[in-house]
């Protein structure tokens, strides 16, 4: 069993990855709630921008997350998204910003407010303004073939002149499931553990039909936009 981790930054409106209706989850946690109880704000962890559309957030859950209801994203003060809390049956990790759906400005500071059904908001996190990742081109997902335990990626490269380049391939709203540097395929367990912190170890198995991408950050740390979208399939 591997120990993957976290990624922030993504290709869709209210998700922090490329695929419709996907955010970064965790595992619910014991939080103290009832109605005295007032809302604790998230704590905002990155921000980044993938030089194009995608502003992808990333934070801790309220400590009052059983309470929330939505997290509410705001650029200076303007709210400019609103999540589902809960997806998957867990709390919500993050998020991301279409520029040319909202709006929003990439040079703006960043806030995170939760929200309860009540329509009661927290006081907002602490700001972040993205960084620009100057992204490189992004590498082409080619397939994901389950086989027993394990699975096999395999894509396109980015094109980069640093020495060495390093690929993420992430699935099941946002969890990297396997990296390999200066290569374009690997085979890795299908089942992975994430220690997400506060919020305790979570495993995810790569299922057929995921939706699986693909990202690259040369050794200069420069960053490609996450890649197409392929399906992962059983052989």
């Amino acid at each position: 069993m591997n120990f993957g981790q976290r990624i922030t930054g993504g290709l869709g409106a209210a998700l922090l990855l490329g695929v419709s209706g996907a955010a970064l989850t965790s595992m619910p946690t014991a939080t103290a709630s009832g109605p005295e109880t007032a809302l604790a704000p998230p704590t905002l962890t990155a921000a980044t921008w993938d030089g194009d559309n995608v502003i992808g957030l990333g934070w801790q859950p309220s400590a009052t997350a059983d309470s929330t209801r939505f997290y509410d994203i705001l650029a200076n003060g303007k709210q400019v998204e609103q999540l589902d809390a809960h997806q998957n049956g867990g709390s919500i990790l993050g998020g991301a910003v279409l520029v040319d759906r909202t709006g929003a400005s990439p040079t703006a500071t960043y806030t995170v407010e939760a929200e309860d059904a009540a329509g009661t908001t927290s006081a907002p996190s602490n700001g972040l303004v993205p960084i620009n990742q100057a992204p490189l081109p992004k590498p082409i997902m080619k397939s994901a073939v389950i086989t027993g335990r394990t699975v096999t990626y395999t894509w396109d490269p980015t094109v980069s002149d640093a020495k060495s380049v390093s690929y993420h391939v992430i699935a099941r709203g946002g969890y990297q499931f396997a990296s390999a540097q200066d290569r374009t395929t690997v085979t890795a367990d299908r089942t992975i553990s994430i220690d997400t912190g506060p919020t305790g170890i979570v495993t995810q198995t790569l299922q057929p039909g995921d939706d699986v991408q693909v990202f690259a950050v040369d050794s200069n740390g420069q960053r490609s936009p996450y890649s197409n979208a392929v399906r992962a399939i059983e052989k």
